[in-house]
């Protein structure tokens, strides 16, 4: 929402975070940058990591 806002209020998107060090410059991001990549690790490391489907389901009682 952050990016939408900006780019309808100003025309382009504020960054808020630009990184050099000497000649080696990192690509400038913003809050909402981190949001997507970290909602985007989470939603993959719960995926490979959550639990497993119980294939055995709980009997009804008929055995």
């Amino acid at each position: 929402m952050g990016n939408l806002i900006d780019r309808v209020f100003r025309g382009y998107v504020v960054d808020s975070f630009d990184f050099y060090w000497r000649d080696w410059h990192w690509p400038a991001f913003n809050l909402a940058d981190i949001a997507i990549v970290l909602g985007a690790l989470l939603f993959v490391s719960s995926s490979l990591l959550g639990k497993k489907a119980n294939t055995n389901a709980e009997s009804d009682g008929s055995d």
